[in-house]
């Protein structure tokens, strides 16, 4: 998916994992509740995790109503579509313990306990009797599957995600882009591939599940002319083991072709503790975060 915005301010986030209370503080800080033609740019990892599920996709739900939204589909977005096959045909206990840790049943459970209201315009809650928990869930899995693929949820935003989005200066997207694969023992090597904008579902999958701080720094795969825009790895992890920093680890990394902005978590984190890193893409192609410019587009220096 590419388009280019030349006249909307773009709001990026990322690895939100239903922590609504978290985005909703960064992106006042930005100022995008102050900009009612900007656009909230979601690099993936909406749900799993968090405790607010339902009122996260109600503000999505809305956004994208708007014409605000921009969905970038995620690794967890992956595990969500996987875990619901897997339960459709019988392997679900062989690969529970993943979707457990990563919170993709608890949210599957919280999508198929819930509806919605189409009077109030919001998510409510079934009644106690028909809700799943985990043990229904697993011996009720057809009818669990079956809420879920009906939710609005599915059907207005998972669906609708894309691959990655695309202007005149950006690349955004979860992981990094799509990659030629090397194998040698247990180890990735990774190639450009020059026709990353053409890779099928499957390459993009694999794509999500990249670490795109060592994608590009360590392999030196970058998009010619562009900065790519990327989540799905903590920033930390860059600042520490790439740029050999402990002073920065609650900054978007940032280096030739890359930005990146999954601002990490610990398991301790609650809606008030967890950090979301904004990053704000101005019309002229300047990124700014905390009201600091961290990029300015080759040709556009003044």
């Amino acid at each position: 998916m590419s388009k280019d915005l030349t006249r909307h301010n773009l709001y990026l986030v990322s690895d939100i994992h239903s922590y609504y209370g978290a985005l909703i503080r960064a992106l006042s800080v930005s100022g995008f509740f102050d900009d009612e033609n900007g656009k909230l740019v979601l690099l993936g990892d909406a749900l799993d995790r968090g405790d607010k599920p339902m009122e996260l996709i109600d503000f999505l739900l809305d956004l994208k109503e708007q014409d605000r939204l921009i969905y970038i589909r995620g690794n967890h977005e992956e595990l969500l579509k996987d875990m619901m096959h897997s339960m459709a045909n019988g392997s679900f206990a062989t690969n529970s313990f993943s979707y457990i840790a990563e919170g993709t049943f608890d949210t599957a459970i919280s999508l198929a306990n819930s509806y919605y209201d189409e009077d109030e315009g919001k998510h409510k809650y079934y009644s106690e009797e028909l809700r799943f928990n985990h043990d229904t869930a697993q011996t009720n899995s057809d009818e669990l599957v079956r809420r879920i693929m009906e939710s609005r949820y599915y059907r207005e935003l998972h669906s609708s995600a894309i691959d990655y989005y695309e202007t005149s200066d950006y690349v955004f997207c979860h992981g990094w882009i799509p990659v030629h694969v090397t194998r040698d023992g247990d180890h990735d090597t990774y190639r450009y591939r020059d026709t990353w904008r053409d890779a099928d579902y499957s390459e993009w999958k694999r794509a999500r599940w990249i670490n795109g701080m060592s994608a590009c720094v360590k392999d030196g795969i970058t998009v010619e002319g562009k900065t790519v825009i990327c989540g799905h790895y903590y920033t930390g992890w860059g600042h520490f083991f790439l740029h050999g920093s402990a002073s920065r680890l609650t900054e978007p990394f940032v280096d030739k072709g890359i930005i990146a902005i999954d601002a990490g978590m610990s398991p301790s984190d609650t809606d008030e503790t967890k950090r979301i890193y904004c990053v704000v893409i101005s019309t002229d192609g300047t990124a700014t975060f905390d009201q600091k410019v961290i990029h300015i587009p080759e040709g556009n220096e003044t």
